[in-house]
C-alpha cells in the first residue's frame, strides 16, 4: 500500500522545509496551495511534492477533498 502525506497550503515557506523533514524516505508529498505569493510552492517543488497549486479558498473540506481526489 502506497503512502501520500497532503499538506494544505498558503505562504507557509517559513514552516514548509521543516515539515517536509518528518517525512519519512518514500512516502509520497501532495502540497495543495491556495495562492501563495511567498516561496512556498517552489520550496514544495524542490523537494519532490508534486503541488496541486488552486486558484481560490472555499475551506479546508474542499481542499483536502480536492486532495483525495487526486
Amino acid at each position: 500500500m502506497d503512502l501520500t502525506v497532503v499538506i494544505l497550503t498558503r505562504n507557509e515557506s517559513a514552516n514548509l522545509s521543516e515539515c517536509l523533514k518528518t517525512i519519512r524516505s518514500g512516502v509520497s508529498v501532495l502540497v495543495v496551495d491556495s495562492q501563495s505569493s511567498d516561496q512556498t510552492v517552489q520550496l514544495a517543488k524542490n523537494s519532490g511534492a508534486q503541488v496541486l497549486e488552486t486558484t481560490q479558498w472555499l475551506g479546508f473540506g474542499h481542499q483536502r477533498n480536492l486532495a483525495l481526489s487526486h
